[in-house]
């Protein structure tokens, strides 16, 4: 988990009292991914609710539009980049003769956002999302178990080859 540094500019003063919006430009360092990044930006209290998200990759320029909003996110923010996606799931296991169900908060992986990082649905009998009040904080011990393992490994300790990620 990082962060990055966002610049935003003075919002156009006119386009609040025309539409009743702002429409705010940014500045931040270039090859980003958009989607991540405006899911980042949107996460902040001042931008929430943000609409008409363009960023260009190449200069780290962007703009939104922030609707029904008279606030001013002028200056220099620092943002969590990209933001833990977590996913809630009731899981239900049959060994032998017990059952047993849990609900937790895993990290999610994978191309769908919903498959946890300890996999447990994988041995399950029944898989289905939840809704558990956790504020976004992993409760799954073997998803924590399996990130404190990770740790050690540095960007330099791979080389993958044939992939496009």
């Amino acid at each position: 988990m990082s962060t990055i540094n966002l610049e935003y500019e003075s919002p156009y003063s006119g386009f609040y009292n025309v539409f009743g919006s702002q429409f705010v430009c940014f500045s931040t360092q270039p090859q980003l991914q958009s989607w991540k990044l405006e899911q980042a930006i949107n996460a902040d209290t001042i931008c929430r609710g943000l609409t008409e998200f363009y960023y260009d990759t190449e200069s780290g320029r962007g703009h939104f539009i922030l609707p029904d909003s008279s606030l001013s996110p002028t200056g220099h923010h620092t943002l969590r980049y990209p933001l833990p996606n977590v996913v809630t799931q009731r899981t239900v296991y049959r060994w032998q003769d017990r059952v047993r169900d849990e609900t937790h908060t895993h990290i999610a992986t994978g191309a769908h956002g919903f498959e946890s990082l300890c996999c447990s649905e994988m041995l399950a009998e029944m898989v289905e999302e939840a809704q558990m009040t956790t504020n976004g904080k992993v409760t799954c011990p073997l998803c924590q178990i399996i990130w404190q393992d990770c740790r050690a490994f540095e960007p330099c300790d791979f080389m993958v080859t044939g992939t496009d990620r």
